[in-house]
This record gives structure tokens, C-alpha cells and sequence, in this order.
């Protein structure tokens, strides 16, 4: 069999390019007749950039390339020379609206369709992981014998086992469709039946992939048994001892490697490591040590003998840790980190962020555009946090049951969606200061248009513009057409006399992404029953933040911002691990809304500390780059921080290793932390002269109300504006009643 392993402190990428030449020489084949299955579509576009490089920029045909979707199913995307007859895949969000109303059944009579909406999401990964893990749902019902459950875990096995036994299936079978995660394993399945029954003239090759799926694993074991398969696993560790790789668990980063070459019936011993350079022997040998089986960690006794210690203090160069106080400091200290590698003189150093934490991301980008670096977040931005997100949002929810909503009104006209000019901004201004400021007016526009002289003609524009969501107000209707209603609205308030409001929303990647949502829901509406606009609006919130986009482009050419799985295959100069904190890096293993622990161990389920095993595997992969930030924060939204475990762990290893203080990874990263203060506060400061009104004799007031006294001696400057200039605060937008007006009642 021919297993390699790429070690985790070389570029994925760049080996695995050079391989392959190597792997074309040796069987005389060109390079173009070789085929290559990779985990993901961003490890495609990794490898075809690295057998660029290896060309020195010269075009050249490449492998053929295509992803067979270890870990997600979006993900998935490959062809094969027979074309299996397998039923077409039913879409996500088609399934959650059906799901949500099957899910009537459980709730007769407390049933609310935009909860339903929300959890079927859930029930929809849950039947797909059901399929990847070949179980059937039939045994579902033997757990019950068990009486080990609650009465609502009863309650809820009975009905998954109504739907997903009866209903879901006979509706699958009606419409000639199936679940995606089936969909997936027929292909994987049919993939490995072609390769088993027709060996392929040429060498194929499965590189990158841990076998987090049982048809994967498979598939793994299928090609690895080829005369001209090959398996390239990435970041398996063949540092660790023999006895310490047999107690490997759940949870470890090695555990899915450890699992995969189990079902390929290999030792670990017989894979051979790929390498075009001299690897960080010392960092490997830490990033091991780190990740020790808990129950073998009484051998960190050992590690401080001279031979251990030289192989720790080797693997600590390179390596930074850095402190937040909080979330915001956290993020400024990433951004000067990768400030620095753009100034690069030679504009060659490439800075690479690495976070599960997308609000972190989003902090970043905004503190790099300070600077004006505008850098990309592979791991997708959500349309709710877009502009064009607020504006649809705010539009649907703009007048609700005859009623107008103050503040999602001046959300949608004040937006830069909403077209208009200067004029129109000051209409905006004089109808909000007339009739949304203080207690919100009663009835929608046509209130307003009879009871008021104020922004008349401003106010009848509006009721024009929002005249068809208007004529929805009352009772219940078609998705459709409410959708058609809510589109032609934000049009018409986009629109300017030189742009149809069509060409100004619909373009660009936040725009391209929400009107293919709309696209997609519009196709879906049939099935989804009739609706208030209020419901709607609910809805569509919740469908939204499902949704994300990723830019076409990159935009920075040497920083970028990765998601873990994006991360696999990307080495830069700089790899800088942010959010580092118990409950993001790892996440919280979370719960399961339709299954407890135990019914899922008892299931046949994977467990819910999978997603630690592969956070775990992706740290470690990171973790062994040549130069390496470490971030966390002490305090996030106010409240204290546990950091990492795997920050606590390197920690023990130091100590326990007797690491001098000087060679610790927080002492060389320090002057961030201060940049990042230093960038908020200053020694230079010249106070601004204290001002001293003096208005003239005849425009003083001669007479004070008690409470006037009182506030002239606490501030004077308040009796100033008051007085003088006759300034008056602003009631609130929306304001509730106050004790005065329940007094005047």
C-alpha cells in the first residue's frame, strides 16, 4: 500500500505538488492524467496555486482535481466515468420548510411555524449524519427497551421515529428524492465500486483527508489498495511513542487518523513521511507532547532531562503568545501583527488568520481598514451583518399590523440603500423629529397623512412606496406574494432617476448572494403555508442568518482571514490562532436537540466531542508553522476567560520541562499588547481651554425655578444650553410611555 503523510510543519500544498511530479515521473504519465481527490474546493484552489508556483508562474496542465467533501457536504463535488442511478439530492432549505410543517405532528397544540422552522434546520443535519454513519433508523426503537430515558426523551424518540421512519421517507419516495447525506454516500459508495471493479491506468491519489465518514474511510481504503493508489494523510504524528498512540481517544487530534488507518488494516509504522525540506523536528516533538493522551501524562515527568529540554527550546522559536485584555485589544494586536507583514519591504511575507470566531474576524477587518487594508473572510460573512442584510430586514418590518415600526422604518430610509439626495436626507431628518421621536404615532401612513400638516407630501411618498406591503397588512397570505410585495418596496425606495433600484441592490457579492436567497425562497413559497406579514418577517430574520456569502476575489494579496478547514492546506510566514479560550478553540461540544448523550452513544452515533477531535487536529496542523501567533482575550463581552486547553497544556509541558521564563513564547510577544494600548492612549495630551460664556446683560435670565439653582451650582453649563441657547434634548426614537403621560391619563 502506498500511505505518506505530509508532516504538519511543511506546506501541505507545496509537498504535495512536488509529489505528484514525482509521482508522474515514476509511473511515465503526464502530469495532466493523474487524478487527485482532495477534502475541499479551497484546498483545490491551494494546490492549483502551488503547482503554479512550482512552475515559476508558467501555465501548465494540472491534474485533474475534484473534492469529495470529507467534512461537509456542500462540499461535495466530483464526477465519476459511469453514471450511477442514484435519485437526486433533495435541496437543504426545501427539506427544513417541509420538516417544520411534519413537525405539526409534534406539537398539535402548541405549534408555532417559525420555532418549527428554526429546529428542523437540526432534525435535517441529524437525518443527514444518520445516512453518513450507515445506521438505520429502525433501531432507533431499541434504545427505548432501555428505560434509562426521561419522558421527553421518549416523547421525542417516538416522533423521530414517526417521521423519520413514515412520513419523511413516503414524502421522499413521492417526489423521487432523497437526503443529502445519502445522496453523498451512494456516490462515495459507487465511486469505490468503479475503482474496485475497473483499476485505473493511471494514479489516483486521495491526499488531505482524516476519514471523518465512515464512506470515506472506505474510499481511503479502496484507492490505498490500488497498484497506482495513493493516500497522502496530512499531520499524521510519527513522533509519539507506541504506547502512548494506543491510548489515544476521543477528542485527540490523532484519534480520526488513528481510526482511518485502523479500517486501511496499515500500522503506522508503515507510512512514509513526504518532505522537500528538513522539518521542525523540535516543534513537532512539542506539539506532540502537548497533545499527550491524559492518562500518559505522568510522562511529562521526564521531559526535563538536557535532550528534551534542547528539542522544547527549539520548537518554542518561532512561537508567540499574546494576551488581550479583551476582545477589542485581541483584535487590535492581530491587526498589528498583520499590519507588519504587509509593510514588508519586499512585499513577499504572507500572514495567514486562523479563527473559528467570526465576530473576532470582523473586529479585525475593521481595525486593519484604519489602514486601508481591506482583507477576505474565507469562512463567509452572515447576509444579516451585511447592509443590504439591515435593509431588506428593515423594509419587511417597516410597518407591521396597520402600524408603523419607528425604529426598522428609519433603519430602511436611512440606509445607503434608500436612494435620494440631500433633500431627501433632510425630509428623513424633519419626519423622524416630528413623528418618531417620543411615543411612536398610532395607525401607518394614512394616520399620519389625515391627522398631521407636517412632511405631508414626504409622508405620502412613503405610503406610494410602501403601498404594497400596505395592502397585506391584515390577515394571512401566499409566501409569494408577500415576497413580491417586499421586493417591489425595497426597489422602489432604491431607485434614483439615473439607477432602477434593481441595478443598484442586486449587484455585488452581498447583493448576488441575497437575491439568489430570494430566488431560492421564491421557488420554495409553494410549499410554505400562508402567513401574516408579521410571521414573515420573523421568518425571513431566521432564514437569513442560515445564510452566508464568501467574496469571488480576494482582496489583500499576502493576508487573509481562514476557517479551520480552510486552513488544512495553507502555510503562510506568518500563522497567527486566534480566540483561543475554552468554548471557541475548542467550541463547547454543545447538546443535541433531538438526541441526549446517551441515546446517540446508543444509536450508533458519533459523539458530540467529534468537533473537539477535529478542532484539535487543525490547532496541532497550525500550531506547527514556521513563525506562530497565539491569541486569546482575559475578558470577553465583560466577563472572564478560561484559556485553552491546549494553551494550558503547553503551560504544564514548560514547567514540567524546567523552560527558563526567558525562552517562554509570552515573553517575546509582549510589545504587541503595548502597541495595542499605545494606539488608545497617549502621554501627550493638551487639554482644551475651559470655556467661560459670557452672554450679554439683556439675554440673561432673571428668574430660576429651585431645580434650576440646584443644577446652575452642579453645572453650570446646563443652564447655559438650557437658557441661552435653548437647547432641548431629543426624546428618544419609539420612547415608552413615561410617568407623566400615565399622570395626564
Amino acid at each position: 500500500m502506498n500511505f505518506y503523510t505530509i508532516p504538519a510543519t511543511e506546506s501541505f500544498a507545496d509537498v504535495m505538488a512536488k509529489t505528484c511530479e514525482d509521482i508522474a515521473k515514476d509511473n511515465k504519465c503526464a502530469l495532466s492524467q493523474i487524478k487527485i481527490y482532495l477534502p475541499t474546493r479551497r484546498s483545490i484552489r491551494s494546490l492549483q496555486q502551488a503547482f503554479l508556483n512550482l512552475s515559476n508562474g508558467k501555465p501548465r496542465l494540472l491534474p485533474i482535481m475534484q473534492s469529495i467533501g470529507d467534512a461537509d457536504l456542500e462540499e461535495v463535488n466530483f464526477t465519476t466515468d459511469i453514471m450511477p442511478d442514484i435519485p437526486p439530492a433533495v435541496d437543504s432549505l426545501h427539506r427544513q420548510i417541509i420538516l417544520a410543517r411534519l413537525l405539526k405532528k409534534a406539537w398539535p397544540h402548541d405549534y408555532n411555524y417559525q420555532q418549527a422552522l428554526a429546529i428542523s434546520a437540526d432534525l435535517g443535519h441529524l437525518i443527514d449524519q444518520i445516512h453518513t454513519e450507515n445506521l438505520n433508523i429502525d433501531t432507533l426503537s431499541d434504545i427505548l427497551e432501555f428505560q434509562e430515558f426521561s419522558k421527553y426523551w421518549e416523547m421525542t424518540t417516538k416522533f423521530l421515529l414517526l417521521v423519520l421512519k413514515d412520513l419523511w421517507p413516503n414524502y421522499l419516495k413521492e417526489n423521487n428524492k432523497i437526503d443529502a447525506g445519502l445522496h453523498r454516500k451512494l456516490r462515495i459508495e459507487t465511486l469505490c465500486h468503479h475503482y474496485r471493479d475497473m483499476p485505473h491506468a493511471y494514479p489516483v491519489i486521495v491526499a488531505g483527508s482524516t476519514g471523518s465518514i465512515p464512506a470515506t474511510r472506505k474510499f481511503i481504503k479502496t484507492i490505498g489498495e490500488l497498484d497506482k493508489g495513493y493516500v497522502i494523510l496530512p499531520a499524521l504524528d510519527m513522533t509519539m511513542d507506541k504506547q502512548a498512540w494506543e491510548k489515544i481517544d476521543d477528542g485527540h487530534p490523532q484519534f480520526l487518523l488513528k481510526k482511518l488507518i485502523k479500517a486501511c488494516k496499515i500500522e503506522r509504522t508503515e507510512v512514509k513521511i513526504l518532505s522537500t525540506s528538513q522539518s521542525n523536528d523540535g516543534r513537532l516533538f512539542l506539539m506532540s507532547e502537548m497533545m499527550r493522551p491524559a492518562i500518559e501524562t505522568n510522562e511529562w515527568k521526564r521531559l526535563n532531562i538536557p535532550e528534551f529540554q534542547s528539542q522544547i527550546i527549539e520548537g518554542l522559536k518561532g512561537l508567540h503568545i499574546c494576551e488581550g485584555d479583551n476582545d477589542h485589544h485581541e483584535s487590535m494586536i492581530i491587526a498589528l501583527a498583520m499590519v507588519e507583514i504587509a509593510a514588508d519591504p519586499n512585499q513577499k511575507k504572507t500572514a495567514t488568520l486562523i479563527t473559528p470566531n467570526r465576530y473576532l474576524a470582523m473586529r479585525v477587518q475593521a481595525n486593519l481598514r484604519q489602514w486601508g487594508i481591506d482583507i477576505d473572510d474565507s469562512g463567509g460573512t452572515s447576509l444579516t451583518n451585511t447592509p443590504i442584510g439591515h435593509y431588506a430586514l428593515a423594509v419587511a418590518s417597516a410597518v407591521m399590523d396597520n402600524q408603523i415600526q419607528p425604529l426598522a422604518l428609519l433603519s430602511a430610509l436611512k440606509s445607503p440603500y434608500a436612494a435620494g439626495d440631500a433633500s431627501f436626507r433632510n425630509q428623513v431628518r424633519s419626519f423622524e423629529k416630528n413623528y418618531l421621536r417620543g411615543v411612536r404615532p398610532n395607525g401607518d401612513f394614512n394616520n399620519l397623512i389625515k391627522n398631521s400638516e407636517k412632511n405631508a407630501g414626504f409622508i405620502n411618498d412613503l405610503n406610494i412606496i410602501f403601498l404594497p406591503l400596505l395592502s397585506l397588512q391584515s390577515g394571512h397570505h401566499p409566501v409569494q406574494t408577500i415576497i413580491t410585495a417586499h421586493l417591489n418596496v425595497m426597489e422602489e425606495l432604491a431607485k434614483t432617476n439615473e439607477m432602477s433600484g434593481a441595478d443598484r441592490l442586486w449587484h455585488g457579492d452581498a447583493g448576488e448572494a441575497l437575491a439568489q436567497f430570494f430566488i431560492t425562497l421564491q421557488a420554495q413559497s409553494e410549499i410554505m403555508p400562508s402567513m401574516s406579514l408579521g410571521e414573515y418577517s420573523d421568518i425571513l430574520k431566521t432564514l437569513l442568518s442560515m445564510q452566508s456569502y464568501s467574496s469571488k476575489y480576494g482582496k489583500h494579496p499576502r493576508l487573509n482571514i481562514l476557517g479551520q478547514i480552510e486552513s488544512r492546506m495553507v502555510k503562510a510566514d506568518r500563522v497567527i490562532l486566534a480566540g483561543l479560550n475554552e468554548g471557541i478553540w475548542p467550541p463547547d461540544s454543545g447538546f443535541d436537540a433531538w438526541m441526549s448523550r446517551k441515546m446517540r452513544t446508543g444509536f450508533g452515533l458519533p459523539s458530540l466531542e467529534q468537533k473537539t477531535t477535529l478542532a484539535a487536529h487543525d490547532f496541532a496542523t497550525a500550531f506547527c508553522a514556521p513563525e506562530v501567533f497565539i491569541t486569546r482575550s482575559k475578558k470577553s463581552d465583560g466577563q472572564p476567560t478560561l484559556p485553552s486547553r491546549w494553551l494550558q497544556r503547553l503551560q504544564t509541558v514548560l514547567y514540567a520541562a524546567d523552560i527558563p521564563a526567558k525562552e517562554w513564547p509570552q515573553s517575546n510577544a509582549q510589545i504587541y499588547g503595548q502597541w495595542a494600548h499605545a494606539l488608545r492612549h497617549t502621554d501627550d495630551i493638551h487639554p482644551g481651554i475651559r470655556p467661560m460664556p459670557s452672554p450679554e446683560l439683556s439675554i440673561r435670565p432673571n428668574e430660576f425655578s429651585i431645580t434650576d439653582i440646584e443644577k446652575w451650582m452642579r453645572d453650570p453649563y446646563a443652564i447655559y444650553a438650557k437658557k441661552i441657547l435653548r437647547l432641548k434634548k431629543l426624546d428618544p426614537v419609539d420612547m415608552d410611555l413615561s410617568a407623566a403621560d400615565r399622570g395626564t391619563l
